[in-house]
């Protein structure tokens, strides 16, 4: 698929045609979002796991 999606970026273009490498850093973070939400939410689920098994053991 990446072989694909670079062969339709640099076919046909123009010379000179070229990814802005300034904008990486912004298109690695938002490829990455899904990932540090999901990591976020599962921390948050952890903590609440361990109150309620402390409450648990405190009954």
């Amino acid at each position: 698929m990446t072989e694909r999606v670079v062969l339709a970026y640099s076919g046909g273009l123009d010379i000179g045609d070229t990814f802005g490498q300034s904008l990486a850093k912004g298109f690695v973070q938002l490829w990455g979002l899904p990932s540090r939400m999901a990591a976020a939410r599962d921390a948050r689920w952890a903590v609440a796991d361990s109150d309620r098994c402390e409450r648990e053991r405190s009954e």
